[in-house]
Order: structure tokens, then sequence, then C-alpha cells
């Protein structure tokens, strides 16, 4: 019978705590970017809200910058972490 070999300081159960560990911690930074892709989507909603609003006629042009810069960063960050917004409404679900 062949023993296992294990890296220096490793006990023998650390391999398969390790996995769990870090499935925990992808799924917490998953949690944490829908979260934050649901304040950008807020961001946006209240921006066209604005728009809308006869007391805002003056600010428009700023508004509506705003409102590009918001949806730029939407879709960049949608990009990268490779989220859609349904699934922050699956999230609310749960």
């Amino acid at each position: 019978m062949k023993m296992r070999e294990y890296r220096r300081g490793e006990k023998p159960n650390d391999r398969d705590h390790h996995g769990g560990e870090e499935q925990r911690t992808q799924t917490f930074r998953r949690k944490r970017a829908l979260g934050f892709l649901e304040m950008l989507y807020v961001k946006q909603e209240t921006l066209k809200d604005q728009l809308q609003r006869e007391e805002f006629a003056n600010s428009r042009p700023v508004i509506e910058g705003e409102l590009k810069a918001v949806e730029m960063i939407i879709e960049e960050f949608k990009n990268v972490f490779q989220v859609e917004r349904s699934e922050i409404e699956e999230g609310e679900n749960e």
C-alpha cells in the first residue's frame, strides 16, 4: 500500500477542506458582485426617472451624461464578471 504524499505542513484532510472553503469564497464574491450590479441598475433607473421630471429640466445634459456613464459601467461589469440582470432577480427569489 502506497502512502499518500503531502506538502510540507499539510495535514491529510487539508486538501478536502480547501475546496469547500474556496467555493464559499467564490459564492460570497459573486453575491457581492451581483449586489453591486443591482446598485448600478438602481442608479440607472433613478437617472431615467429624473430625465422624465420637469424639475430636473435644467440638469438634463448632466443627467444624460451620468446615465450614459452608468450604462457603460453596467455593460463593462457584466462582461468582466459574466453576470446578467436575471441573476439578481433569481437571487431575490431564493
